[in-house]
């Protein structure tokens, strides 16, 4: 939105099912850019995490017979 996922290395958030760089704050550090433009990478990558993991829970909870009664809802705090 102001020019935050612009360049190729912000691109690519995570490989292969691995988010522990952006859990733990490793991807795109404080030290590569101004903090503000890292920070708001960070939270914009786990905010979109989080989003698609509520269509990957339903989805998964919609294929056992068992679940398929429970709805996933995301709620932002924000």
């Amino acid at each position: 939105m102001k020019g935050y996922y612009t360049d190729e290395s912000s691109k690519t958030f995570f490989e292969d099912d691995n988010i522990e760089s952006i859990a733990k704050g490793t991807w795109l550090p404080n030290g590569t850019l101004k903090p503000e433009v890292s920070g708001a990478r960070r939270y914009g990558v786990a905010k979109m995490c989080a989003t698609m993991m509520i269509g990957e829970l339903q989805e998964r909870l919609d294929a056992d017979l068992a679940l398929q009664g429970i709805s996933v809802v995301g709620v932002d705090p924000g």
